[in-house]
């Protein structure tokens, strides 16, 4: 339990998922980065706000420049209408109070418009408003007219120059500060760009290091599991494996203790009749009885000496069975030579119940390779329980019969039918179990050890045979039995020649001119025939007598069949080697 424990925990640490420390590092940065990034995004953030604040309050001051600007033009302009005589004084000086009200205006920074002027613009102001407080009211008279034109044009011609200087300047002044913020912005996005490409880039690295590690963590998590499930599953056979040992154990052990309580009764019977007619000839010697009566009794002496005999014979023959030293002598066996002699060794219990056995099997027709002496005990063990357990006056018959499946070797069945008693269907299964008796067997109290067909299926399984029952109470038993037949001495021959023949009609058939194809493939049909081959023999004489009525000319033709019988050959090679 504790290794199964400590299994599971490492089991669990062994799934369990976690990042290896280069991983963590990883990470770690990519949290780092991220947090720097954010700095810097709120940082710049910020400073765009702060820019934004100076530029609208740049807006202020600009949009009164402008006006200041538009105000200068159009006092110079209303000043050159006035020298031309257009206008009356009144308009240029309106046009004069607009503008010096613009220059009052304050701006954010709370200056005055007119302080950003140079001083050069407000002596040239000055010096009109002293040319035109020189002139009477309305419109300019001719002489004034002519005087003021040209002492005038320096005046406004310097009143327009610092004018748009003024504007020229704020709007350098305005690039300025724009050029400094695009280029600290840029400066900034660059370094966010740069930021959010590492981290991007860190990422990625961390994904694609962390699903490889993820993915030999699963393939190893995955591994860890089949293992684990094949230890369940193993534990689990062998808990079964144990189960299963255990219920073998006890039924061993009820089996044991029926078998001894059987062999207990078995020896006891016969030992006690034999002390008890030890005692009736002692004493029948001493009163000098006739012969008769002695002769009687040794004749029960040796009938239970017999069975002590069989039952000890037994006992060893399943435990001879049962040695790892064991090995079998393998001759011919003739069964139906066997099974006579086991009839005429059991021909006074036939006569006693006066059973009819059907056996009319001619000997050399049914030989296996096996022990005779073996065989010989299969045969007695069945045929004296069919005797045993065959009401007076019935039938047993002994058949057998050849059969040969296509996909294995030939086999002789041998079966013995009697009429008896019958075993219980849900006993068979069991027939075969080591000291094991059928129900109704034991209820009539028929005399056994539960050896006999135990040892029949053993020593079946040594030669390669099988042995099935079927039986109905009341109607009797069919035990059926299958050898391996052996071959003949003509079969062993064919067997071992099939190969060279096989090899000799490909040759010949590979070496036949044109004009002998048709004599050579009646020559091999009838060579591999009678070696086993009948359907291939079969196949080739049909075409051998086709060859035969084609003219020699036909050399196509005629190689077409000779490439067909030597498919044939071959195949029948092939299939020869793959069962040798």
């Amino acid at each position: 339990m504790n290794n199964f424990s400590g299994a599971s925990r490492d089991f669990v640490e062994e799934t369990r998922f976690r990042l290896t420390r280069g991983q963590e590092i990883l990470g770690a940065l990519l949290v780092i980065s991220v947090l720097i990034f954010g700095i810097s995004t709120v940082t710049s953030s910020r400073n765009s706000i702060s820019q934004a604040r100076l530029l609208s309050d740049a807006e202020a001051p600009s949009a009164s420049i402008i006006f200041t600007q538009r105000e200068t033009l159009v006092y110079t302009a209303r000043y050159s209408q006035w020298l031309a005589g257009q206008v009356d004084r009144r308009t240029v000086q309106i046009a004069r109070a607009l503008l010096a009200q613009r220059l009052s205006v304050i701006d954010a920074a709370g200056n005055a418009i007119g302080e950003r002027l140079s001083s050069h613009f407000l002596e040239s102001i000055k010096l009109s408003d002293s040319f035109l407080a020189s002139t009477s009211p309305g419109i300019i008279n001719a002489a004034d007219q002519k005087r003021l034109r040209v002492i005038s044009q320096p005046a406004i011609e310097a009143i327009l120059l610092n004018s748009r200087q003024l504007t020229e300047a704020y709007q350098h002044a305005v690039d300025r500060q724009i050029r400094s913020q695009v280029v600290a912005r840029e400066r900034v996005a660059r370094i966010n760009l740069a930021l959010l490409i590492w981290i991007g880039l860190l990422f990625v690295a961390l994904l694609v290091w962390a699903g490889s590690t993820t993915r030999r963590q699963y393939k190893r998590g995955r591994d860890a599991i089949h293992e684990e499930k094949r230890v369940l599953n193993a534990l689990h056979e062998e808990l079964l494996g144990t189960q299963k040992n255990l219920a073998d154990m006890q039924t061993l052990s009820e089996v044991k203790n029926e078998f001894i309580s059987t062999i207990n009764h078995e020896l006891r019977t016969p030992l006690t009749s034999i002390i008890g007619y030890v005692g009736l000839i002692r004493k029948r010697v001493e009163k000098e009885s006739p012969i008769l009566e002695i002769s009687h009794l040794v004749d029960t002496l040796d009938r239970n000496a017999l069975a002590l005999m069989d039952l000890v014979e037994s006992m060893l023959s399943i435990s001879r069975l049962d040695s790892e030293n064991y090995s079998l002598k393998l001759s011919k066996v003739d069964l139906a030579l066997n099974v006579e002699s086991i009839l005429f060794i059991l021909e006074s219990q036939i006569a006693a119940k006066k059973i009819s056995v059907n056996f009319h099997t001619e000997p050399d027709q049914f030989i296996i390779e096996g022990n005779n002496s073996q065989i010989s005990q299969i045969f007695m063990n069945l045929l004296t329980n069919a005797i045993k357990f065959s009401p007076d006056s019935s039938e047993i018959t002994i058949d057998f019969r050849d059969e040969k499946l296509a996909d294995k070797a030939a086999e002789v069945v041998v079966r013995v039918i009697d009429q008896g008693m019958g075993i219980p269907a849900e006993d068979i299964p069991q027939l075969f179990t080591r000291f094991f008796r059928a129900r109704n067997a034991v209820s009539d109290q028929v005399q056994g050890t539960g050896l006999g067909l135990a040892i029949v299926q053993k020593i079946l399984e040594a030669h390669g045979g099988t042995i099935h029952v079927q039986s109905e109470l009341g109607a009797g038993t069919t035990m059926e039995m299958r050898f391996p037949q052996a071959l003949s001495q003509v079969d062993e021959m064919v067997a071992a020649r099939r190969s060279q023949v096989l090899d000799r009609s490909i040759a010949t058939m590979n070496s036949a001119s044109v004009p002998d194809v048709a004599a050579a493939a009646h020559e091999t049909g009838g060579a591999i025939g009678f070696y086993t081959y009948e359907s291939e023999g079969e196949k080739i004489l049909e075409i051998s007598r086709v060859v035969a009525k084609l003219p020699e000319s036909a050399i196509d033709e005629i190689e077409n069949y000779r490439r067909e019988i030597l498919m044939i050959l071959e195949k029948a090679k092939h299939d020869l080697g793959e069962v040798q």
